[in-house]
């Protein structure tokens, strides 16, 4: 995946996990405890300029969610 596509699906995805998580009236902290994955590193999640984010973190989202990779992409 090029660089520009990589940071586009990232700005999506991040855009997405905020507003699914907001949607459902859920802190970033909720959401850390539930997934296991520190709360500085899921708030980058969110952000404007998110880090690439870890396979096995992406797999916990999604099933904490319980939803497809292409929903959150969406």
């Amino acid at each position: 995946m090029s660089s520009k596509k990589n940071t586009i699906a990232l700005s999506k995805l991040s855009k997405n996990l905020k507003t699914l998580r907001t949607e459902k009236k859920y802190t970033q902290m909720y959401i850390s405890i539930q997934t296991g994955i520190d709360i500085s590193l899921y708030q980058k999640y969110e952000s404007n300029n998110p880090p690439n984010i870890r396979l096995t973190n992406l797999l916990k989202i999604l099933a904490f969610y319980n939803i497809k990779l292409e929903e959150l992409l969406k």
